[in-house]
């Protein structure tokens, strides 16, 4: 069985290090239970979160492979392609993120659309679909035999110019973030221009039925493209979070209810468990606070960050990856230098103090990171080197 691992609330140092087989050139990393699935490019390994030790792993050689978590986490679904014929139909394999085994195997049957490229990736899947954009609705896929269930069209009900600008879904509610705006005909793209109306909503959609369970119509951004382009995340807690890059604000959506509250200055990088606590990074100061939902502030400002950490960002290159946790926020360079001589390779931001994370190598190199994430045991980040070599590092 498995060793059940709580998440970190701070780290100060690399634990472990685990390099990925040598034909391997990408590395994207998920959380499931004891530690974190590594996807491949052939395949999914999952490895410890306490040592980086191999728990399980399915590959298939010569595939390539499109990975997500389904089923809030109990499962991780891969789409098998063939890179070398687009003809050949793909496989759909649904593990048990617990022991590995296949729970679905089967080969996707609808023609042009069972590619992940054009159902838009392996993303929004239940334990019982697969839900994917279709046009300007959505098409909902049965697992394990990849017939059509359900579909909706004119999700974003527009009057004018509209979009579905992401997707993301929890075990029972599909929530797309949609935008809506007026283009004056004739005229120069408005989607840029600050004081034309808009709406930035959200669309919650029963992820058995296709039925519309709610829907918000608000004015959250700049313009219409910072509501188009606004990152939307889910998390443990089954909360939604949205964040508007230009305007700099974010957004908690309860996908069951619709209910929406607006993060000033700031983006939510972790949620307690039962949703009531966020950690909102300031991305315009790089200071990071917990606060409750009314916007009480716990821990943390919405001042400048830690002075430590603010020097270390500075000095690196490239805008730098954060991930949140309880007591602080973990960012990450872009790139460093792996080597005898150790190198900061994050930092973590605690409320009061800010600790560098060091790393050294075998070899000079230079590694680049590619995403991070948190997951039971640690705080992992999958990268790159300028050798060819990639892996996933796990701090403690």
């Amino acid at each position: 069985m498995i060793k059940d691992l709580e998440y970190r609330t701070e780290v100060s140092e690399v634990a472990w290090q685990w390099e990925a087989p040598k034909e391997t050139s990408r590395v994207e990393v998920f959380p499931v239970p004891g530690g974190v699935a590594a996807l491949l490019e052939d395949g999914v390994v999952a490895l410890s979160g306490e040592n980086g030790g191999r728990m399980w792993e399915f590959r298939v050689s010569g595939s390539e492979a499109f990975g997500a978590l389904a089923g809030g986490g109990r499962y991780f679904a891969l789409q098998l392609l063939d890179p070398n014929d687009e003809a050949t139909p793909p496989r759909m394999v649904v593990l048990d993120t617990e022991t590995g085994k296949p729970i679905q195997d089967y080969i996707l049957t609808e023609g042009d659309s069972s590619s992940g490229r054009v159902r838009g990736g392996l993303r929004n899947v239940t334990s019982e679909h697969w839900i994917t954009v279709d046009g300007d609705g959505l098409t909902a896929f049965r697992l394990g035999s990849d017939q059509r269930d359900w579909s909706v069209s004119d999700l974003a009900q527009c009057e004018e110019t509209g979009s579905i600008d992401r997707l993301v879904t929890v075990e029972k509610v599909a929530v797309a973030a949609v935008t809506c705006y007026e283009q004056p005909d004739g005229e120069d793209p408005v989607k840029m221009t600050e004081g034309q109306e808009f709406v930035s909503g959200f669309v919650g959609i029963d992820a058995a039925t296709g039925e519309e369970l709610w829907r918000t119509e608000e004015q959250v951004g700049m313009f219409p493209a910072d509501s188009m382009e606004r990152g939307v995340a889910t998390h443990e807690s089954g909360l939604v979070t949205a964040y508007y890059p230009y305007e700099g604000t974010g957004q908690v959506v309860d996908p069951l209810t619709g209910e929406t509250t607006l993060i000033e200055e700031g983006r939510v990088l972790w949620t307690s468990d039962d949703g009531s606590l966020l950690g909102v990074w300031n991305t315009r100061t790089g200071a990071y606070r917990q606060q409750d939902r009314s916007g009480g502030i716990r821990a943390g400002s919405s001042d400048n960050g830690v002075g430590t950490a603010e020097s270390l960002v500075n000095a690196w290159r490239g805008e730098p990856l954060a991930v949140g946790l309880e007591d602080g926020v973990i960012r990450f360079a872009e790139e460093v230098t792996s080597g005898e001589e150790a190198n900061a390779i994050a930092v973590f931001q605690g409320f009061d103090d800010a600790v560098p994370v060091m790393f050294e190598g075998d070899e000079e190199t230079l590694i680049k990171v590619r995403n991070a994430r948190s997951v039971p045991g640690a705080v992992v980040l999958s990268y790159t080197d300028f050798e060819g070599r990639s892996g996933v590092i796990g701090l403690h």
